[in-house]
């Protein structure tokens, strides 16, 4: 036998629509009040570590000396050496040195300065990064110096 078709409205529970159970909502008064308050009182505590983050990131902020650069991208000699590269201690070596220097010179100038290397052919590398940097000048064959 098939059911009965309800008609008509549907009975709804309007305090639970707005967030209120039926048991809150035939409670007392007062314990509504006192969860409320109880509530207000975790989201002060909550705004107030809020406002002290934001005042030490304002601190910090005001402390920052220099202002933050942009990435700088390593193109094909657009900024010139990475730190702590090859081809930066023969920048630093020919500048310092201020003339033309061979490129055993320069190998030997390169590992007193304080380029930690390896390398058993250092003299072959540094005649190849010679040849590669835009800022230095072949005199003769094995001489270079700065521009």
């Amino acid at each position: 036998m098939p059911r009965k078709k309800k008609t008509g409205k549907r009975k709804t529970n309007k305090s639970a629509k707005y967030g209120v159970t039926r048991a809150a909502s035939k409670r007392p008064v007062f314990s509504v009040e006192a969860a409320l308050a109880a509530a207000r009182d975790q989201l002060v505590v909550q705004r107030s570590a809020i406002e002290r983050k934001i005042s030490a990131i304002e601190m910090v902020m005001s402390d920052a000396k220099a202002p933050i650069a942009a990435p700088t991208g390593r193109g094909r000699g657009r900024h010139g050496p990475r730190a702590g590269s090859l081809k930066e201690y023969i920048g630093r070596v020919l500048s310092a040195r201020g003339d033309v220097m061979g490129v055993g010179e320069i190998a030997t100038s390169v590992v007193r300065t304080g380029y930690k290397t390896k390398n058993k052919t250092l003299a072959k590398s540094v005649g190849i990064a010679l040849t590669q940097m835009s800022n230095v000048e072949r005199v003769a064959r094995g001489k270079f110096r700065i521009r």
